[in-house]
C-alpha cells in the first residue's frame, strides 16, 4: 500500500487472492479483500482500481495439485472479487474466462498447472489494454 502511495498510479490493477483461497473461508477471503480494496482507495482515492479474477488452474499439473477439486471455490472466490468491485466502484476483469478451457487453465498455457508460459501473458496483456489511454 505505501507504494502504491508513493507513486500515486492513476490505474491500479489488483491481482490477489489465489494463494490464500485454500486457507480461507468465503466469508474470510470476502472480508480479507474487501480490506485490501478499502486500503487502496484510501491511498489513491482517485485511481481507477481493477480488480482481475483469479486465474483457473490445473490441478493435473504438479503446482496446480494443491487445488485438486477446487474449481468451483475458485469461481466462488471470483464472484466476490466481482461483487466487490460493483459494490466499491471498481472495474472487474474476468480473467479466468479468458484463460480457461473446461473450467481448467489448459495444459498448453501453464508450466505447473499454476504459472503461466511467459508467451502466455500476451492475451492478458491484450484484455489489459483495453483499459489503459
Amino acid at each position: 500500500i505505501d507504494q502504491i502511495k508513493a507513486v500515486h498510479p492513476k490505474n491500479v490493477f489488483v491481482m490477489a487472492g489465489i494463494n490464500g483461497l485454500s486457507s480461507m473461508s468465503e466469508q474470510e477471503f470476502a472480508n480479507k479483500y474487501s480490506i485490501l480494496v478499502d486500503s487502496i482507495k484510501k491511498v489513491v482515492p482517485d485511481a481507477n482500481i481493477f480488480l482481475q479474477s483469479m486465474l483457473p488452474v490445473n490441478p493435473t499439473m504438479s503446482a496446480g495439485k494443491q487445488f485438486m477439486g477446487k474449481t468451483e471455490r475458485i469461481k466462488s472466490g471470483n464472484k466476490a472479487i466481482q461483487l466487490i468491485a460493483e459494490r466499491e466502484g471498481c472495474i472487474y476483469v474476468d480473467l479466468f474466462s479468458l484463460y480457461a478451457k473446461d473450467g481448467i487453465m489448459p495444459p498448453e498455457l501453464t508450466r505447473d498447472g499454476m504459472h503461466l508460459y511467459p508467451e502466455s501473458y500476451d492475451r492478458w496483456a491484450e484484455e489489459i489494454s483495453k483499459y489503459l489511454d
